[in-house]
């Protein structure tokens, strides 16, 4: 999930967002002005005893997806959600969500879609229970691609997200993370590593 999300997804999800702010190099004040709302909120959440928080990042702003691991991306993702219930943070992001016709409720459950199926995903389930979750990730696909229009490049037909719409075909195949000992709780060393590393990094080294 680690790769497929937040070294993957993610990536683009904030690269959008930043177009959503101002397109290419325009608007750079509300950006900056973004950056520091998150920044305040992470500094906040990081202040409070919740052991369960995800990991944040306040390097070089959220608008800027460079020099941010794959996990800190999944808590940056849930301060942006925090962020969205400002009224600095809905102010900042009104013209871009009325630009690509996008209504901000639809915009923050989203957000919340994706961020508990990243969840949902490190978590055991009985096998009839991720069947019937195919139509639920199909939705949250389709929210995705409305919510965080990608311009560039080939769109969202990208290796990424087909990996993506494949994760609960990988879970009824290898199991959740926490049933398989090869899988760690971000399923950073899945049974697709572990094969990409024998029959390639190994030979190689060797």
């Amino acid at each position: 999930m680690l790769h497929i999300s937040g070294t993957g997804l993610l990536k683009y999800l904030f690269k959008s967002l930043c177009e959503l702010i101002g397109t290419e190099n325009s608007n750079k004040k509300e950006k900056e002005a973004f950056d520091d709302l998150h920044r305040c909120l992470v500094m906040d959440a990081q202040r409070q005893s919740e052991q369960r928080m995800p990991r944040m990042s306040i390097r070089n702003g959220i608008t800027d997806e460079t020099k941010m691991c794959g996990s800190e991306r999944v808590g940056n993702f849930f301060i942006l959600l925090c962020v969205m219930y400002t009224t600095s943070g809905k102010c900042l992001l009104s013209d871009g969500l009325s630009r690509e016709r996008i209504p901000l409720q639809r915009f923050r459950d989203c957000i919340k879609l994706y961020l508990g199926f990243e969840q949902w995903v490190n978590d055991s389930h009985p096998i009839q229970e991720v069947k019937d979750a195919y139509g639920l990730l199909a939705h949250l696909i389709g929210e995705v691609q409305i919510c965080f229009p990608k311009r560039w490049g080939w769109g969202w037909n990208i290796p990424k997200m087909h990996s993506f719409a494949k994760m609960l075909d990988n879970i009824l195949k290898f199991g959740s993370a926490k049933s398989q000992k090869i899988f760690r709780s971000d399923w950073r060393k899945s049974a697709e590593e572990h094969c990409k590393r024998s029959c390639t990094k190994d030979p190689a080294t060797s």
